[in-house]
């Protein structure tokens, strides 16, 4: 799972063209997880723009151009209409990269975890370390089912099994990412209910952290093993 490569401008001799899809940066993806939705970033609203052109060359560039994306003349709609519509992409792709961002953050901790606990199942009397350890792992795997669906592998596999919080967010961003920016005030009411989803999961992922985790830590270190350490968000 994850985004398209970024797009690279050609460097063949003579004259080249690229196009800019208007969009933003793309969300991160998680791995082995097939998402139904789309990682890209939303489409910015009419406006004046600075496009930077950047190269891997040494002494050359950045480069920076201003640019105008103009509104499309059929579609009758305001500045406050553009803004809505903004407002509500931006924030569906805050949630999708804190919540792929989270994942992919406690994935390392299950590795962590899990090593932790191939070791301690070859030790003597570590029987109730290991139920601590099997304790959080379990409190991690619930509270990461609810995010993301490691089950869909393909297209087909969303029949199978069921999208989770990450799908439902894109889904609604490619319902909402069109040329007409009006938004449905049913999408913009169901924007705020997966809001409020994840801040709950956000809440028990912070639980999960003050409890199990924090319970395995202290009992390790007091059998003079090095506790799990929480890496930073990418």
């Amino acid at each position: 799972g994850g985004p398209s490569p970024q797009p690279r401008l050609p460097a063949k001799p003579g004259l080249n063209r690229f196009h800019w899809d208007l969009r933003t940066n793309p969300i991160p993806g998680v791995t082995n997880v097939h998402l139904m939705g789309s990682h890209n970033g939303p489409r910015v609203i009419p406006g004046d723009y600075m496009i930077r052109l950047s190269t891997d060359q040494d002494g050359i560039g950045p480069d920076e151009i201003q640019a105008t994306v103009k509104p499309d003349p059929r579609i009758n709609a305001t500045e406050e209409d553009y803004q809505r519509q903004q407002t509500a992409l931006n924030r569906i792709s805050e949630l999708a990269n804190d919540i792929h961002q989270s994942v992919n953050q406690f994935r390392q901790v299950k590795s962590q975890l899990a090593g932790r606990l191939s070791l301690l199942k070859k030790m003597k009397d570590k029987a109730e370390l290991v139920a601590l350890g099997q304790a959080a792992m379990e409190r991690i795997n619930q509270w990461e089912a609810q995010l993301v669906q490691p089950k869909q592998k393909t297209q087909q596999d969303v029949i199978n099994f069921r999208n989770q919080l990450n799908a439902e967010l894109t889904y609604l961003g490619g319902a909402l990412d069109t040329n007409d920016p009006r938004p449905t005030q049913s999408s913009l009411q169901r924007l705020e209910h997966l809001d409020e989803h994840w801040q709950n999961l956000s809440q028990e992922l912070q639980a999960i952290v003050s409890g199990p985790i924090s319970e395995f830590n202290a009992a390790y270190k007091e059998s003079d093993l090095p506790a799990l350490i929480i890496p930073d968000k990418e």
